[in-house]
Formats: C-alpha cells, structure tokens, sequence
C-alpha cells in the first residue's frame, strides 16, 4: 500500500491547510511543463495522494487500511489511559508556584530529584577526603 503522507512529505495529523498548501508547493516544484525532465509518474502520485487526503471520507478510510496494512491499532479504537493525579504526592506550594514559577508536579518532583543528587555527591566527596579509618 503506498503511503500517502510520504508522497506528500506530511505527517499523519496533518490539517487539511497543510495538506492543500503542501499540493500546491509540491505542484510548483514538480509539474512536467515547470520542470521538463521530471518523470509525469511521480506527479500523477502527488495527484493520487491529494485527491484521497483531501477528501474527509476517504482520508478516513485510507487511514483505517494503513493502519491495517502496518498491524496497527487505529486511532478511534485505542484506550487512552488518564493521566495520574499526583498532585496529593508531592503538593505544589504557593511559594513554589508564585516565586519559582512551577506549574505542574513534575517540576517539583524534578527539584526533589536535583536536591537528592546534590546531596548524594556532597556526601560521597566528603567521605572520599575523609574516610574512615577501619
């Protein structure tokens, strides 16, 4: 199965603006009367790729083969899990939020992970030039 979106140098979420204007710069680029030694093959795939991307139905159905053809899972049918709450873990502060400007929890865990680091390395450089003497 050809894959459309490679002809077209476009990835599979693309907006359909970006399909027509990515046609039409692909047009410029590689007509036959614009650029004579270019093969009419690859312009009549430019052609089949925008005619089944650019229609809704069809696109949909194209990608529910694609998927297929690759052994994947389409789109609509996966499960997408929720995002974890982890925010009674570690609880953002008013200081942290207002002061440092953390928006989220993964910042907070970021810092405690940093603070653990700095911790770990000040202790093991300090047991290095002072060991203890078995």
């Amino acid at each position: 199965m050809k894959d459309y979106y490679y002809v077209m140098g476009l990835n599979h979420t693309a907006e359909p603006e970006v399909i027509k204007a990515a046609y039409r710069a692909l047009c410029t680029l590689y007509h036959p009367d614009k650029n004579p030694g270019i093969d009419e093959k690859f312009m009549q795939s430019i052609n089949e790729a925008y005619d089944v991307l650019s229609d809704d139905q069809r696109r949909r159905a194209y990608n529910v083969m694609y998927d297929l053809d690759q052994n994947r899972v389409p789109d609509e049918q996966v499960q997408h899990e929720p995002e974890p709450d982890l925010e009674h873990l570690y609880p953002i502060t008013f200081w942290q939020k207002e002061v440092l400007g953390w928006n989220n929890v993964f910042d907070t865990a970021r810092f405690l992970l940093i603070r653990a680091f700095i911790i770990f390395t000040i202790v093991a450089v300090y047991n290095y030039y002072h060991p203890i003497g078995i």
